[in-house]
């Protein structure tokens, strides 16, 4: 995410927001500033002040049209000016204007949809048995998500800790770190970050381990019991809608039945 905002206390308050959510932020001072960097680097959405110096936000969105880093770049304007005051937004098409104060959860929203729309969302399946993992990974893949996966606990711990995924699909019962040792590790930035986990395992857990287990929203469900067309409906319901329901007809196998 790139900030350009010139008050330096208002966009570094936007900073620890968005860092705070797993989101990697650049800060500009400037227009000037933040087109130099639309121009040496990939950003996912642009948070724009519009009363900066020299070239104001109006200003800069224009200069934006004309270049092909910038053409389809998702802007949510945070301003103390109303949207009712400008006349007319130039191209590109702003996703949102939210005037100041900040409301903080609306800009998070906003940005999620930006996101979304930049890159389809990623599943990490782990889980030690290969052939559920091309199962389940086709399944996905055929849906729209990017999907990775892990043999074991410790390999998973290591995924994450470069990168979190939007939603995590994990066993419980595997060599080498089990689905109690991946909570353990990364029970903090899985927290932080809002990460959506299905535990998906053939062992039902007890009460007592469902607790330890749960982080945020937590779904259990047990392989030998729960159809494809389930499995898919709860993947849809934890990833806010990005991935189309699957088709019904036909699909009522679950992925494994082990």
């Amino acid at each position: 995410m790139l900030i350009c905002e010139d008050d330096r206390d208002f966009a570094r308050l936007m900073q620890i927001l968005l860092e705070k959510e797993g989101y990697a932020v650049a800060v500009s001072y400037s227009a000037e500033e933040a087109l130099a960097h639309l121009a040496e680097n990939r950003v996912s959405a642009l948070v724009l002040d519009i009363n900066l110096p020299k070239m104001n936000g109006l200003e800069m969105l224009q200069e934006i049209k004309s270049r092909p880093e910038g053409a389809d770049l998702p802007v949510i304007v945070v301003s103390g000016r109303e949207l009712a005051e400008i006349p007319a937004l130039p191209y590109p098409v702003v996703l949102d204007w939210l005037t100041k104060p900040l409301d903080e959860g609306r800009l998070l929203e906003r940005l999620k949809e930006a996101v979304r729309k930049d890159e389809p969302p990623t599943v990490l399946i782990v889980d030690d048995d290969t052939d559920l993992c091309v199962v389940l990974s086709r399944l996905l893949d055929k849906n729209g998500a990017r999907v990775e996966t892990a043999p074991s606990g410790r390999k998973a711990v290591e995924m994450c800790r470069q990168k979190l995924p939007d939603l995590m699909i994990l066993d419980l019962v595997m060599p080498d770190g089990d689905g109690f040792y991946v909570i353990d590790m990364l029970r903090r930035d899985l927290e932080l970050r809002k990460v959506p986990i299905i535990v998906y395992s053939a062992k039902e857990p007890t009460p007592a381990e469902r607790r330890r287990l749960a982080v945020g929203t937590t779904l259990f469900l047990t392989k030998a019991k729960t159809s494809q067309q389930e499995f898919m409906e709860r993947v849809v319901e934890l990833l806010n809608g990005l991935l189309p329901v699957p088709p019904s007809a036909g699909e009522g196998d679950p992925p494994d039945g082990r």
